[in-house]
This record gives C-alpha cells, structure tokens and sequence, in this order.
C-alpha cells in the first residue's frame, strides 16, 4: 500500500475498504498489495464526498473514509 499521500492545505484523500473484510482496496476497487495506489486525491471535501458517495451506491460491498492534509479522518461511511 502506498504511503499517506503528501496533501495541500485544501486538499482531500479518500481510502476505501471492503466493508465484509476489512481489507483495504486499490483505485481499481480491488484488495491492494505492495506498492498499489491507494488514495483518491480531491481539491474540495466537496468533490471527495460525491465520488465516494457515488461509489458506494454501486458498489454495496464498500465503505470509504475521507482524511485532510493533517491525516484525520473527516468523514467515513
């Protein structure tokens, strides 16, 4: 898994699990392994909210957590 990724001030990361196992996926919604990338990288809470929102009504077996540019988490479903 790639390491926490280095954000501007207003800038967003999203991470996604697979919910069932706890497992932490790649951006091709796939179990991550060494060196896959992790991190989805938003310029607003905004747009970071609506893609994994968007992603979550597709695929039910998701769940998602949102972290600004001091690593906390904003927000997770």
């Amino acid at each position: 898994m790639e390491p926490f990724p280095k954000l501007k001030e207003n800038e967003f990361t999203a991470l996604f699990v697979d919910k069932n196992t706890g497992i932490i996926l790649d951006s091709d919604l796939k179990h991550a392994r060494d060196n896959t990338k992790t991190y989805f990288i938003f310029e607003s809470f905004e747009e970071a909210e609506n893609f994994c929102e968007t992603r979550v009504k597709e695929y039910k077996h998701l769940e998602y957590h949102i972290y600004d540019f001091k690593e906390n988490q904003v927000k997770g479903y």
